[in-house]
């Protein structure tokens, strides 16, 4: 499949994330489990949409088996939880497996798609919790430690950066948030930001405006990890890591990522408002609900605003 039928492909996926998240916000009217669902599925659409972009251009193979796990992720909301889960770790895997390549980037991507099946030793609240624990955290822990460190030109901490998915695993096994809390501090001291601090100040010009937009949404992450060690419930657990951990990190990319998916053009205003605002819903969810819920409903168009506006 050519790097543009990808896009197309991961696009039209991209898309029907964003209408089971829309349909998940409003589901809180009508039912909790259902926007829990609707949600979940979202997530699992968006982050694995967006990772076909990469996958299925590199071979006919994976490009096939990418078309057969895009169908599976705009049908999520609509299978049984146990089916759901079955049919998207088993497509994605094959998905990663047939792409070819052998590295440790692609090897964490095919365990982020393994890991969902622990998943299935939970019901209820905690089944939920971990699912988006186990693909979306484990994937964007094999992006970053591959982007951030090949962009500013450095090397990431691999002693860190192998206990936090060992972390990661263990928390899925074990379902103690104080591990997935620890995962999450060890990956963050493994990016060793202040090498990109370092090397950032050395950019110049409207390009310098980017980086420090990515740069802050992964500072922020600091008072988001701590919190989360705070002994939380896990529903207010659950939304600190959907809103706090993984929003920041499609927030920070999404100026850089969607526009290239879409083909549109990056409006280039990157405004920290968004991060802010995305940060504090986080942490504002076990206090206030509608604040929290007002924050992240306003975050939205700001970050539309920088995606596509010209």
């Amino acid at each position: 499949m050519s790097l543009r039928r990808a896009r197309i492909l991961s696009a039209v996926t991209v898309s029907f994330s964003f209408l089971f998240l829309t349909l998940g916000l409003a589901g809180l009217l009508v039912d909790l489990r259902w926007h829990m669902k609707l949600m979940i599925a979202g997530l699992l659409a968006f982050a694995s949409g967006v990772n076909i972009s990469f996958l299925a251009a590199l071979s006919r193979k994976s490009s096939l088996m990418a078309v057969v796990h895009s169908l599976v992720l705009t049908l999520l909301p609509l299978i049984p939880d146990q089916l759901m889960v079955l049919a998207f770790s088993l497509t994605g895997l094959l998905m990663t497996a047939l792409s070819g390549r052998r590295d440790f980037y692609t090897g964490v991507i095919a365990y982020s798609y393994l890991a969902p099946a622990l998943a299935l030793n939970y019901q209820g609240i905690p089944f939920f919790l971990w699912l988006a624990w186990s693909h979306p955290v484990a994937l964007i822990y094999a992006v970053s430690l591959h982007s951030i460190p090949k962009t500013y030109r450095y090397e990431y901490n691999r002693l860190l950066a192998y206990s936090a998915l060992a972390t990661h695993l263990y928390a899925l096994l074990r379902g103690e948030p104080f591990f997935s809390s620890l995962s999450m501090l060890l990956y963050l001291l493994s990016l060793k930001l202040n090498e990109a601090l370092r090397s950032m100040r050395k950019v110049k010009g409207e390009a310098r405006k980017a980086h420090k937009y990515l740069i802050t949404a992964y500072l922020l992450l600091i008072p988001v990890i701590l919190f989360s060690f705070t002994g939380l419930r896990q529903l207010a657990y659950l939304h600190l890591v959907l809103l706090g951990f993984i929003g920041l990190h499609v927030y920070g990319h999404a100026p850089m990522m969607l526009p290239v998916i879409f083909g549109v053009k990056n409006a280039r205003s990157f405004s920290p408002l968004p991060l802010l605002m995305l940060a504090l819903s986080s942490v504002a969810w076990p206090y206030n609900k509608e604040v929290a819920l007002y924050l992240l409903l306003g975050s939205v168009p700001l970050l539309v605003s920088i995606v596509t506006m010209d």
